[in-house]
C-alpha cells in the first residue's frame, strides 16, 4: 500500500515536470527601461505567474494556468539552457541581441541563472514557447 502511494505521488511528480522543491523564473527585459519587462514564474507550490512592467511604478501580477505539459516543455527547456550556457566558455558564435533573457532555477535553496543578449536555439525556443502559449 505504502509502495502505491509512493509511486503515484511520484508519478504526479514527474506528469507535471517539476522536481519537488523546485521553481522556475524566465524574464524578458527590453534593450532599455523596465517598461516592458515580462516575468513568468512557476513556484514550489506549482502555482504560475506572469509579472508585466507597465511602468516603473506599475507592475501588473497575474496568476495563469498552464497545462502540465507545457510547464514540462518549459522545465526541459530551462534546464537545457542552464546545461548549455554554463557547459559553454566562448558566446560569439550567437548574435548579441537588443532584449535580454534570464533563466532561474531553484531547487534546495540553491539558485542557478542565467541572463544573456546572446541566444542559443534553445532559449530562442523557450522564448518562443512562453510567448506562444502564455498570454500576458
Amino acid at each position: 500500500m505504502n509502495r502505491l502511494i509512493l509511486f503515484t505521488f511520484i508519478c504526479l511528480l514527474t506528469n507535471y515536470g517539476l522536481v519537488f522543491g523546485e521553481s522556475l523564473s524566465i524574464t524578458i527585459k527590453p534593450s532599455s527601461g523596465l517598461s516592458g519587462i515580462v516575468s513568468f514564474n512557476i513556484h514550489e507550490s506549482g502555482e504560475s505567474t506572469i509579472l508585466r512592467y507597465e511602468s516603473p511604478t506599475n507592475i501588473i501580477e497575474k496568476s495563469v494556468k498552464i497545462r502540465s505539459e507545457l510547464i514540462s516543455k518549459i522545465n526541459h527547456l530551462s534546464h537545457s539552457v542552464l546545461q548549455e550556457y554554463m557547459g559553454l566558455n566562448q558566446f560569439s558564435q550567437w548574435p548579441e541581441q537588443q532584449e535580454t533573457i534570464s533563466v532561474a532555477i531553484t531547487n534546495e535553496k540553491v539558485t542557478k541563472s542565467i541572463s544573456t543578449r546572446r541566444f542559443s536555439k534553445n532559449i530562442l525556443m523557450l522564448k518562443q514557447l512562453i510567448k506562444g502559449n502564455i498570454k500576458y
